[in-house]
Parts: structure tokens; sequence; C-alpha cells
């Protein structure tokens, strides 16, 4: 029952978020079965992965849902190696004294929150002392031994909280330095992606900017349904129901240049190996990164004659 309801939850997001493929949605929350998120309202346990296939697939189908699973890990993996990379980097050129050891431990934490935990556990440290300390007095007739013990735990306390201290000065310079690291190795990640794809042809840039943004509409999602018709595939699923391999751009950000974003999208898209088709919520087609590059095609050609016969109309 637990797998069947996942699998109700899986396809109710699924016919929400049309334009996202299997891989994306899966990505998105983690890589399958030993994630515990939710899915809009519904809380999802390790074991209601909605990856885990329903009874009755095909074993085909159960090592299908597994492998694109594997593959939605591989981002997470990629990042933890680069944030290793910028922990190396800066304990080699930073100036602050810092046990390392200790550092490493709060390297994750430290990448993403800089000093915001480590002060919150100083603060405990501190306050469990204060405590400590003042329990002493508390009680009467403690055994000499007792006495020691307590003491002892506070001086632990105030030790701790005094070495939590001086690495929050390194949690904090190092989230500024991995931020900044960070910026700059994606910008340049993007950047080939753009360079690759389109180089120097503004041209090139801006016609494939504006099919991926007519993608995105109803009237593009039609004529790629026509053009796959045409071609004599999926003929058995409405025209309405084709979407591209691209996403919305939600994650972008308001600084990122055109260029960026378009290039940002590409990655994404590219990940999209295989056509995928649904049937759950009627008859629905996720098209793959080389339907999408054969329909790009077809549209520069049509584009150029198009041209070609405005050109040759002027000239008579």
């Amino acid at each position: 029952m637990r797998t069947l309801l996942a699998y109700r939850v899986k396809r109710t997001y699924l016919a929400q978020h049309p334009h996202q493929t299997s891989e994306q949605v899966c990505r998105g929350f983690g890589g399958g079965a030993k994630t515990v998120g939710q899915i809009g309202p519904f809380p999802l346990r390790a074991e209601m992965s909605p990856f885990r296939p329903p009874l009755g697939e095909t074993p085909g189908q159960r090592e299908r849902v597994l492998i694109d699973c594997r593959k939605a890990q591989r981002p997470q993996a990629k990042k933890e190696r680069e944030m290793s990379d910028y922990f190396k980097r800066f304990m080699q050129q930073t100036r602050l004294k810092v046990d390392r050891e200790m550092a490493g431990r709060w390297e994750y934490s430290a990448r993403y929150d800089g000093d915001k935990n480590i002060k919150t556990q100083m603060a405990t440290a501190r306050r469990t002392a204060t405590t400590l300390e003042k329990s002493v007095g508390q009680f009467s007739n403690l055994r000499p031994e007792q006495e020691l013990a307590i003491k002892a735990a506070a001086s632990a306390m105030r030790s701790l909280a005094n070495d939590l201290q001086g690495l929050a000065t390194w949690a904090k310079a190092f989230k500024t330095f991995a931020d900044a690291e960070y910026k700059k190795d994606r910008a340049a990640e993007l950047e080939a992606i753009a360079v690759k794809r389109w180089g120097n042809d503004a041209e090139a840039f801006v016609f494939e900017c504006s099919l991926i943004d007519e993608l995105l509409s109803n009237d593009g999602r039609v004529a790629l349904g026509q053009w796959m018709h045409a071609r004599g595939e999926c003929i058995d699923t409405p025209v309405d129901r084709f979407y591209s391999p691209f996403d919305s751009g939600v994650g972008a950000l308001d600084r990122d240049t055109p260029r960026v974003k378009a290039a940002s999208r590409i990655e994404k898209a590219v990940q999209c190996r295989k056509r995928d088709a649904y049937s759950w919520t009627g008859k629905r087609v996720c098209c793959s990164w080389q339907d999408y590059e054969a329909y790009l095609a077809h549209r520069k050609a049509v584009a150029c004659a198009t041209a070609r016969a405005i050109q040759t109309a002027a000239q008579q």
C-alpha cells in the first residue's frame, strides 16, 4: 500500500508539472529511495520513495527507474567533490589558526551556513558550563570526587566554547571563500557550454533562445507535437501533450545574463537522454534531447527557406 500510495503521489506531481521529466523530478528530491522529503503537502519516508516501482511493473521498467535514480545522484557527488576541493584550497592559503581535523568535521555546515551552527553550539556550551558551575553550590554534602567531576565537566564545556569561538571565525571566512569560488567555477562551466554551443554566433544564440521560450508555451508544444506526428512518431498522443526537455528556468537568478540562463537550460536538457511517455493522466510525451536537436535542425531549415523566399520575392 505504501508503494502504491507513493506512486500515486508521484503521478499527481508529474501531472501538475508536465515540463519535468522523471529524472528531473528524481533529482529534485535527492535521488530516490534513500531520501526523506516530501512532494507538495505529502511527506515521504524512505520506504515510501516515489521512485520505488509500484506492484505489477516489469523487471525492465523497475531497472529503468533505478537507473534514473542513480543518474540523479551524480550531481550531488560532484558537489561534494567540489566542496572538498574548496576546503583544501582554503586551508592552504588561510592564515587563521584552527585545528584542521575539527574544521574538517564542520566543513559541510560551514560551507552552507557559515558560523551560524557553530555559534549556536558555542552558546550552548557556555550556558552548560555556567549551569554546572552554579550547580556545585546548590548541592550539599557532595563527595569530593563528585564536586571535582562537576567542575571538570564545566571546564570541558568552557574549553569547547573557546575552541568553537576560533572555529566560528574560520567558518565565516570559509563560506565567503567557497561562495566566491563556486560562482567563478560555475560561470566558467556555463561559459564553456555557451562557447561550445554558439561560439560568437549571436544570431544562432538568439534563434535558439527564442525557440526554447516558444517550446515552454502551449503554441510551442502544439508545434512540436505536429512535427512529431509528421515524422510518424507518437501519433496516438494529442499534439498539445508533447513537452520539450527544458524547464522554466525557475532557479535562474535575476543577475544572470541571458547567455548564462540559456547555457544552464541546455546543461539540464542534455541529461534527458531518453523520451518518456506517460498515460496515467492521458497520453503525454516528454521529448528527449535527441528529439529537440532534430526539431532545432528542422526549425533552422524552415527559417533559412523562409528567408530565401523573402529575399527572392524582394528581388523580383
